[in-house]
């Protein structure tokens, strides 16, 4: 027996009875069609999560017979999604992960060129920054601040004894801008 791996469905209703409804009539598609192919779900994996900004009561969801238990966030293509779509919790994540590379910079900053220093800061952080913006960049002011400091703090980082260096980098609206300016350049000129 094989797993299916990573597979996520998406249903929306504005009545949350039919969405319940709805739901469980899928997963009893999903159950046939993962017997159908002699695949197996993990339901201790498996979880379900609605998206609202008012509280919805809770209601059984099954596949095969198996209760699926709901959750108020999940990571899905790395980016951690919760309930109300605040990214919160991915923001504080990737503030993390931007100041534990801005740390490991900080410690060899001193002896690497600033060239070095500036791919550095591309590689480990910037990186970071923009994987996904588009979904979770303009979600709250309070994330946006929250990134700017972060940014802030690592520009400091690679700009040791060289302000020069930090003029060609761009804050955090700035980087939102031009992926927003990118995707719509590809919608219009590249479909």
């Amino acid at each position: 027996m094989n797993f299916a791996d990573d597979t996520t469905v998406f249903l929306s209703h504005p009545s949350s009875d039919a969405l319940y409804t709805c739901f469980n009539e899928e997963l009893s598609k999903v159950s046939e069609w993962l017997r159908v192919n002699r695949l197996s779900l993990n339901v201790d994996k498996t979880c379900y999560m609605i998206i609202c900004n008012k509280k919805v009561e809770e209601k059984r969801i099954e596949i095969a017979g198996n209760v699926i238990k709901r959750t108020d966030k999940v990571r899905f293509l790395g980016i951690l999604i919760d309930d109300r779509l605040s990214f919160k919790d991915h923001v504080r994540g990737l503030q993390k992960q931007v100041s534990m590379a801005s740390g490991m910079l900080n410690r060899v900053s001193k002896l690497i060129p600033a060239e070095v220093k500036l791919k550095a800061y591309y590689a480990l952080i910037y990186s970071k920054l923009i994987y996904g913006i588009l979904s979770w960049g303009k979600s709250s002011h309070g994330n946006k601040v929250m990134m700017e400091k972060t940014i802030k703090r690592a520009w400091k980082v690679v700009s040791y004894e060289n302000l020069d260096i930090c003029r060609g980098l761009l804050n955090f609206d700035s980087i939102f801008s031009y992926f927003v300016g990118v995707k719509f350049y590809k919608i219009r000129w590249l479909n």
